[in-house]
Order: structure tokens, then C-alpha cells, then sequence
């Protein structure tokens, strides 16, 4: 398998996160990953869904199962996200959560998702709230460093973030947002993330 598709299998696990209760939080990262690679191919390999249900497939799982609220925040970053009136927060988002499905897709249904390994290193206590599962993701001699980020939702453990070889995918978009917002309004942002899917995409995948 080639690097690259083990990136977007990394990806498939990181919008289809399952959650476990926060009591569990000693195992509760390897039981959200190892649940969402079968959770994450039953949705791409569905011959009887078309891309639009699969693309509403992972919307409504990664509303329902990731913190999306604080990835929107650290995607916007302190500055970016005070900036915004309450109904615009609310609005980025949704249009955040469809923009990363969108922009991977396409790149997702077309890796190979069989085969793949799944080494768990270390399970680390950032703080009472968060927590960081190191992992490596391999097929035969391939293989790349994955950290996945969860915070407490409520009484829940979800992803906020991950990190592939030490680059953050919600930095990688933060540092987009803010160039943007530079020089234009929250308002153009949203137009711009609605209308052009194409020009915010996370420099986490290998081209």
C-alpha cells in the first residue's frame, strides 16, 4: 500500500470516531479507533449508497461523534474565533464539518483499506481533560507516525484533532483561516468555504 493511502485511511478514522465512556479513558482511545476502521470501510465500500448518502454518512458521524466545537474553535484560533458573531460560529462549523469531508472523499473511496495495522504506543494523560494516542499506522513496510488528540465532551471522549508525522490537520487549516481573515471578513470566509471546497485543504496528505 502506498503512503499516501494509509493517510487517508488515518483520515477515514479520524471523521468516523466513535466515542467510549470518559470512566474508560485509560483504553477509551483504542476502543474509538479499532470500533471506526470497520465503522469508517462499511461506509466506503456500500455499493448500494452513492457518494452523496456517503458524504451525508460522514457529516452526520462526525457531528454526532467528534468534538466539533472546539476543532471549529482551534481551526479559527483565539482571535479568529472571537471575532465571530454566534450565528457565524454556528455556521463555520457546519461548513468546517462539510469542508473536510468533501475535500477527502474522493481521495478516501479510492484507498486501499484492507490489510492495514494498527500499532498502539502509548496512551498519555495530557491533562484531566485530554488525553493523546500515539500510534503507528503500517501495511508490510510502510508505515508512518499518527497521534490522535480526544478531549472530554461532556461525559464523552472524542477527537479534536490528530497529527500525522507532528503536522496537526486542524493547525494546517488554522494557519489558512487566519491568512484569509487578514484581509477579509468572517462573512467572505464562510461564502469562500461554501463555494470553493478546493481552496482550504489540510497540508497533512501527501500529494
Amino acid at each position: 500500500m502506498k503512503k499516501k493511502a494509509l493517510i487517508f485511511l488515518s483520515l477515514v478514522m479520524f471523521i468516523t470516531t466513535d466515542i467510549c465512556l470518559a470512566d474508560d479513558a485509560l483504553g477509551v482511545t483504542e476502543c474509538i479507533l479499532k470500533s471506526t476502521i470497520n465503522q469508517g470501510i462499511d461506509i466506503l465500500k456500500n455499493k448500494e449508497s452513492s457518494d452523496e448518502q456517503k458524504l451525508q454518512s460522514f457529516d452526520t458521524l462526525l457531528a454526532e461523534k467528534c468534538h466539533t466545537d472546539l476543532m471549529s474553535m482551534l481551526a479559527l484560533g483565539k482571535k479568529g474565533w472571537v471575532s465571530f458573531m454566534p450565528d457565524q460560529r454556528v455556521e463555520f462549523t457546519k461548513a468546517f464539518i462539510t469542508l473536510m469531508t468533501r475535500t477527502y472523499y474522493n481521495k478516501l473511496s479510492q484507498a486501499d483499506v484492507t490489510n492495514v495495522k494498527v500499532t498502539y504506543k502509548d496512551n498519555i494523560e495530557v491533562s484531566k481533560s485530554k488525553r493523546t494516542l500515539k500510534t503507528v499506522m503500517s501495511n508490510s513496510d510502510e508505515g508512518f507516525d499518527v497521534d490522535y488528540k480526544f478531549a472530554l465532551r461532556q461525559d464523552h471522549w472524542a477527537i479534536y484533532d490528530m497529527e500525522i508525522e507532528g503536522i496537526s490537520l486542524i493547525a494546517s487549516y488554522r494557519s489558512q483561516f487566519t491568512d484569509f481573515l487578514k484581509t477579509r471578513s468572517a462573512a467572505d470566509l464562510l461564502t469562500e468555504m461554501q463555494s470553493n471546497e478546493q481552496k482550504f485543504t489540510a497540508k497533512t496528505v501527501v500529494k
